[in-house]
């Protein structure tokens, strides 16, 4: 599949299913769901594939689903049954799970929305590295949210441990988006990419193009450093 061969990928799927591979469900299941070379998503053979290598406990497979059933794909599901689904999958401690329950809990989706209980499952994917978490669990903290107090200093810490694992979200967030960030948080940015080196104008809380050039420079270097 990664070479773009998906003939030879689907017939290697085929036996891994007839062996009775979990991981080889979720595969199919997603190329079912997006296959990447032009033929068109069967959605009900994507969530018959997923279905069991859910049973057998595939993470990919159980994340097909949420999906899936999110966008409403599938008749008879929707958001609820992807919320159940990723809450489920992030209390086994699966860390995409544990983002997608935040996400669903932050967002009101499929279930009541909750943002400390959105903190705590982004932050448990945080903690275990999901770097992706990191710039959403950064925009709870950057203005608060029902029972989370703001605290600027932790959204930029997010922010830059987002950076530091090359999170496309957070440098988005930072640079093309930095206007949408609060004054607190761009002065805590703006204070560590001084303290990195990459920032010599006033630390202001602006979000002018300085900040932005300091922003890009720091991500290239973690880049070029890793």
């Amino acid at each position: 599949q990664a070479s773009g061969d998906m003939s030879v990928a689907r017939s290697a799927y085929d036996v891994g299913i007839a062996a009775g591979l979990p991981q080889a469900h979720g595969l199919a299941a997603y190329d079912a769901y997006a296959p990447s070379d032009g033929q068109t998503a069967d959605y009900a053979r994507a969530e018959q594939l997923a279905l069991t290598g859910l049973g057998a406990g595939d993470w990919l497979s159980a994340e097909v689903l949420t999906v899936l059933y999110s966008r409403e794909l599938v008749d008879g599901r929707d958001a609820s049954d992807a919320y159940e689904i990723a809450l489920s999958a992030a209390q086994d401690g699966n860390p995409v799970a544990q983002f997608f329950a935040g996400f669903f809990l932050r967002t009101g989706t499929g279930t009541a929305a909750s943002d400390v209980e959105a903190a705590r499952w982004y932050g448990a994917a945080v903690e275990q590295g999901y770097a992706h978490a990191t710039s959403f669990l950064a925009e709870i903290y950057e203005t608060g949210g029902e029972g989370v107090e703001p605290d600027a200093a932790r959204a930029a810490e997010l922010y830059f441990i987002g950076l530091d694992a090359d999170d496309p979200t957070g440098f988005d967030r930072l640079t093309t988006q930095i206007g949408d960030r609060p004054v607190q948080v761009v002065l805590e940015v703006q204070a560590r990419l001084r303290d990195a080196g990459v920032f010599n104008a006033s630390v202001d809380g602006i979000s002018g193009p300085v900040t932005i050039q300091a922003v890009d420079a720091y991500a290239q270097r973690q880049r070029d450093a890793g």
